[in-house]
């Protein structure tokens, strides 16, 4: 989930809704807020879509447009994996410099559930077509992608 926020330079966390809680991540390169996705553990999208607390603060699913530009800007390298699926991971280009910048970017996203190196989040439908997207982000295979046109919710 992302809002508007002033330019700086740098990946920063800040505080949310208490002193010293660091739910947010800052981009200040794509001038964004992200919400850390510990906050989102146990929810179905039924909460995250409509009238909420955090749409009242601005904040929305964020778009698979929206998320290749965080990738892009904490840089993390775009590259083919071994099926030949576009993603950001260990394919063509890939460097050791975008490997430490996925790891960063998962600790200043507050991780996954568990401990467990991988978080994967719904992103917005941005052409109302039915199909919703999946973003992923893996600290331990170094693999952060966004797989467009999955019908992960049935549709809606």
């Amino acid at each position: 989930m992302v809002a508007g926020v002033y330019a700086n330079a740098g990946l920063i966390s800040k505080d949310y809704s208490a002193a010293a809680d660091g739910l947010l991540t800052v981009d200040t390169v794509g001038q964004t807020e992200w919400l850390d996705v510990s906050i989102f553990y146990g929810m179905n999208l039924d909460a995250l879509q409509g009238s909420n607390q955090w749409a009242a603060d601005g904040f929305h699913l964020a778009t698979d447009v929206e998320l290749i530009s965080l990738f892009k800007n904490v840089g993390i390298t775009l590259g083919v994996d071994g099926t030949g699926s576009l993603g950001f991971g260990l394919g063509l280009g890939h460097s050791t410099a975008s490997i430490v910048a996925m790891q960063d970017l998962h600790e200043k996203f507050g991780g996954g559930p568990g401990g467990l190196p991988l978080i994967q989040g719904i992103l917005a439908d941005t052409n109302n077509d039915g199909l919703s997207n999946l973003g992923g982000l893996n600290a331990i295979s170094s693999i952060a992608a966004v797989n467009l046109g999955i019908d992960i919710w049935g549709g809606g």
